[in-house]
């Protein structure tokens, strides 16, 4: 029965839509009962237009005060949204970006140039650290630098030989290629008996290995 009540009153209150949401701090157009379409949902999810979710400016206020407070040497690491990767994010004037970089500028003044990068010294970048003594305006050489240090880098295998993806011909046929040519047998012969380019004979006596 109350669920109907709020359902009819919702439908009377969603005629006014000049109004402002009656939550405080939020300035989104009035949708029904009082709140905004967010805040509506939590209510009728809840029971509270505040539930749900963290308060509004939550995680602005929280940017702030860590770039200006008193800090150790421990990582502080950002309680509200981090992405797949563990960095942290901010809805920052309008758009979506790193909080550490928001955190950074705060703390340490803009950025020297559109390079710079927020690079952490700490190497907890992807734990969501927010430390201001952590954070510095770098070079993208700086950053790399700091992941490698921290073992954070992301690393690829590197396979050369017939273990290459793009190797054609085994380690054994280049060897018996170049051993042919080092008797001072012609290319083009060499080329006929193994079923390849003249052209990639040369590529093998210079030095490619496949």
């Amino acid at each position: 029965m109350a669920a109907v009540s709020i359902r009819s009153c919702a439908a009377q209150d969603k005629r006014d839509s000049t109004r402002s949401c009656s939550v405080d701090g939020c300035k989104s157009r009035h949708y029904a009962l009082g709140f905004c379409g967010a805040h509506y949902k939590r209510f009728r999810k809840y029971g509270d237009p505040l539930a749900g979710g963290i308060p509004h400016g939550a995680a602005q206020r929280f940017a702030k005060n860590v770039a200006t407070g008193e800090h150790g040497d421990e990582c502080v690491l950002w309680p509200y949204y981090r992405n797949v990767d563990g960095v942290a994010r901010i809805n920052w004037r309008g758009r979506a970006t790193n909080a550490h970089s928001i955190v950074c500028e705060l703390a340490h003044g803009p950025k020297p140039t559109p390079q710079h990068e927020c690079c952490h010294s700490c190497g907890n970048g992807n734990m969501g650290c927010v430390n201001p003594r952590h954070l510095y305006w770098g070079t993208r050489s700086d950053n790399v630098r700091d992941a490698i240090r921290h073992g954070t880098a992301y690393r690829f295998e590197v396979r050369t030989g017939e273990d290459s993806p793009s190797a054609r011909y085994s380690d054994k046929q280049i060897r018996a290629i170049r051993a042919a040519l080092k008797r001072g047998e012609k290319q083009i012969a060499i080329s006929k008996k193994y079923g390849i380019s003249q052209s990639h004979v040369s590529r093998i006596k210079n030095g490619a290995r496949t």
